[in-house]
């Protein structure tokens, strides 16, 4: 599945309440998002600035364990960009903290 179409799958689940029991969509969705976290950082972290401000408490989490986290981890000019904006943006802050 190339990068476009896992963020259009995972932009289309975003609307969908959590799911109490079993798989959850939105959270499958971000996890195929992640399988480009090595060819395509930026447009993930585009992706994350995009939704997060929209995002319930389920989501917020979602995107920092199955996305941010490892970005930051990974990719240096990212987790430069984030510990900046966290200085500034309190769910970025918080964000980052739910990381380690």
């Amino acid at each position: 599945m190339s990068i476009e179409r896992a963020l259009s799958k995972a932009r289309a689940t975003l609307d969908h309440a959590p799911v109490q029991a079993g798989v959850d969509p939105r959270w499958q969705a971000l996890i195929d998002v992640g399988e480009h976290m090595d060819s395509s950082p930026d447009e993930i972290w585009e992706f994350i600035e995009d939704t997060r401000r929209d995002a319930d408490e389920d989501l917020e989490a979602a995107l920092t364990t199955v996305l941010l986290e490892h970005l930051v981890e990974q990719h240096a000019h990212i987790r430069s960009k984030v510990i900046a904006l966290a200085e500034t943006d309190p769910q970025i802050k918080r964000m980052l903290q739910g990381c380690w």
